[in-house]
């Protein structure tokens, strides 16, 4: 178990996932909020991640000299972070964004 750890922390740098996270989190939830008529569509969801990535990936290599490999094994894992932990903490305390393809009610 120890060893599963270690090799956890050597080849993926949580605080990258995290921040990747957080701020694909925090635009999506800012654009949620100021189209009130529909929700974004997942395929939209994906260019913000994917716009989030290409932001992060070079302040984090410039700014914190980080591996090449490290952070492109977290920018692969970051999604699958969301999907499988996140989210599904997430959508139990009410915090999610909208779904795709559902109108939201009017105010």
């Amino acid at each position: 178990m120890e060893n599963i750890f270690q090799q956890l922390f050597t080849n993926f740098d949580l605080s990258y996932i995290f921040a990747i996270n957080a701020l694909t989190y925090f635009i999506i939830k800012l654009i949620d909020s100021y189209n009130e008529s529909t929700s974004i569509s997942t395929f939209y969801k994906r260019l913000i991640l994917i716009g989030v990535c290409c932001i992060m990936f070079p302040v984090y290599y410039c700014i914190w000299n980080k591996e090449l490999i490290i952070l492109v094994n977290s920018t692969i894992a970051a999604p699958v972070v969301w999907s499988w932990i996140i989210r599904p903490i997430f959508k139990h305390l009410n915090l999610g964004y909208a779904e795709s393809n559902t109108i939201k009610t009017q105010k």
